[in-house]
């Protein structure tokens, strides 16, 4: 669509928005992207649908407020149509208002005439078809979490049982992949070491977080080694150690294996004992450490000597919550994992024709809502995959077909509709400091201890920054990444650098205001999508990082520090940027 048809359409898009408000008084809000001259005459046709819906229903408790948007990831936890109620305290408990919201995501309605439909079966699914798995809660604490951190304990099978021989494999794609990347890295790290260096010649450490991509380390390794000898100071890297850090036992064990080139049999090297191997000039560690609760022994033991802490694709997939403010009012985001016994039905169906399992449905219902009660997915998976294996006969051939079941019940990666879902309530913050419970008080007084004073008041510092906005936003509060930042900055040498790369935003204003894409094959402009997670990947989940808060925060609680970010474009990654965190002690 060229430039002028755009005009009349928008005319058009306001028109059908203010007969809806006079007839119906409902608010209709929409995503900035749907409004660009290439998709506003799609969304025209969509509008009318909805008139046209409106103009036959005689239900009076229609939402008041209806948001249209289109959702380009190819996995989410969003469904097709949403009904958000908002909440609010009354006599000290959490009851609905009046006001809700329908969310519509048009991508999963691709014929605008079938949009009424969706909305009738997405009211009669809340009633009956959804199952509930686990209460109503902040995302952080949600059972999707369970989901995401058994991935990472059983990536080996899940991986097999897609035909993937290598979990790096799937993350290709990652700007560490990138020689032209890794080698200015490794030059800007170089120079940190020299500065370093001619201050002391005490022992010095990068620790990389999240060691999927073990190709990172030897690559950059290989470029410090080479640039060290060049300049003549290959002995500057004598005390250097590279530090591999993972909660994941199998990600560490296949770091040290492709390090060290042994077996997991061999004593001399156990990756519980943090023993050192080297590679090059350079020392390798392999340790155990939760990002988002570094104050551990590990670590600690070597405050001041860690140079570089590293996280690239890691940010993404740590725990956060989310807030908004809607018409001036800020709210808190509530989440309830569901999945629809429609699906679970059509899924035993599918597995019965395909391995010949038989699935009992009531009893896969309880065991999946029990997921929620024990915190973890050991039960299920040993309990259903014992149960494939037996059905099938053989234990690898049943083992891989549960696993790729677990995938398919996760999320269905040939239709966005199917799978687990997060509904969502939005509740209403009476106290901005109840903004500050979304943080872990009891890890971060350890901080507090450490540096003998109190960290000031978060609540105080996201509102300042959402109020300047001035609009409606729902953003990202990132609170254990901004957690894990604040410990590691306590850790660094005293010019040392905190590095992340991953999808990061440097002001909010971004999650509205997007920039305009083109793509590489066709030149065709992007979508201007601002959606920014949860979204599924494989069995984990992602969500952008809010680096406006974490900026200020940071800064706030170490003042000295230089905090920059740069965008990744120029590696082949537009919607990545990397944030330097640096210490100026």
């Amino acid at each position: 669509m060229n430039f002028n048809t755009g005009l009349p359409s928008r005319k058009l898009v306001e028109e059908i928005k203010q007969d809806i408000a006079e007839k119906h008084d409902i608010d209709i809000r929409i995503e900035s992207g749907l409004m660009d001259d290439d998709f506003i005459s799609g969304l025209v046709h969509y509008l009318e649908n909805l008139k046209r819906h409106l103009s036959v229903q005689v239900n009076q408790n229609w939402p008041k407020r209806v948001f249209f948007r289109r959702i380009k990831y190819k996995q989410h936890f969003e469904s097709p149509v949403a009904l958000r109620k908002f909440l609010a305290k009354a006599n000290g408990r959490l009851a609905p208002t009046n006001k809700s919201e329908l969310a519509i995501d048009i991508e999963q309605i691709p014929n605008p005439s079938d949009l009424g439909n969706t909305i009738q079966n997405a009211q009669a699914s809340n009633i009956a078809d959804k199952i509930a798995i686990g209460s109503w809660c902040l995302e952080s604490e949600s059972p999707i979490r369970i989901f995401n951190n058994a991935f990472w304990h059983y990536t080996t099978p899940i991986m097999r049982a897609i035909g993937i021989d290598d979990y790096r494999d799937i993350i290709k794609g990652s700007v560490d992949e990138n020689m032209e990347f890794v080698h200015a890295n490794a030059a800007s790290f170089w120079e940190d070491v020299k500065a370093a260096r001619a201050l002391c010649t005490c022992e010095l450490s990068i620790g990389e977080f999240g060691v999927a991509s073990i190709d990172y380390a030897r690559d950059f390794i290989n470029e410090l080694t080479r640039i060290a000898a060049e300049d003549g100071l290959a002995d500057y890297l004598y005390d250097l150690t590279f530090e591999l850090v993972d909660e994941s036992d199998t990600l560490r064990k296949e770091a040290l294996e492709a390090f060290a080139k042994i077996g997991p049999e061999d004593k001399r090297q156990s990756i519980a004992s943090h023993e050192i191997l080297k590679y090059k000039e350079v020392s390798l560690r392999f340790s155990h450490v939760d990002i988002t609760d570094p104050l551990q022994p590990t670590l600690e033991n070597n405050r001041q000597k860690h140079l570089r802490f590293r996280l690239t694709n890691v940010a993404d997939n740590l725990e956060g919550d989310k807030l908004a403010i809607i018409d001036g009012t800020l709210q808190k985001v509530e989440t309830q994992l569901t999945i629809t016994r429609g699906y679970l039905s059509k899924l035993a169906s599918e597995y019965s024709r395909r391995y010949g399992v038989t699935l009992d449905i009531d009893r896969l219902v309880i065991d999946l809502q029990h997921i929620a009660q024990v915190g973890s997915l050991g039960f299920f998976i040993d309990l259903y995959r014992k149960q494939f294996q037996d059905q099938m006969g053989e234990d690898l051939k049943g083992e891989d077909a549960f696993f790729k079941f677990l995938l398919d019940l996760y999320g269905n990666p040939d239709n966005r509709s199917d799978g687990l879902k997060l509904d969502r309530n939005y509740v209403a913050v009476d106290d901005i400091d109840e903004l500050n419970d979304l943080f872990r008080w009891p890890i971060l007084q350890k901080l507090e201890a450490r540096l003998g004073r109190k960290l000031p008041n978060f609540a105080q510092i996201m509102v300042h920054i959402l109020n300047e906005f001035n609009s409606d936003v729902s953003v990202h509060v990132s609170n254990r990444l901004i957690e894990g930042v604040l410990q590691l900055m306590y850790l660094l040498h005293p010019q040392g650098v905190i590095e992340i790369n991953d999808l990061l935003l440097e002001d909010i204003k971004e999650y509205h205001q997007i920039t305009q894409r083109y793509s590489k094959k066709s030149g065709r402009k992007l979508y201007r999508t601002t959606f920014k997670g949860p979204a599924k990947y494989h069995m984990t989940v992602v969500n952008w990082v809010n680096g406006h808060f974490l900026k200020a925060i940071v800064k706030t609680v170490y003042p000295d520090a230089n905090v920059t970010f740069n965008t990744l474009e120029r590696f082949g990654k537009p919607n990545m940027c990397q944030m330097l965190i640096r210490r100026n002690i």
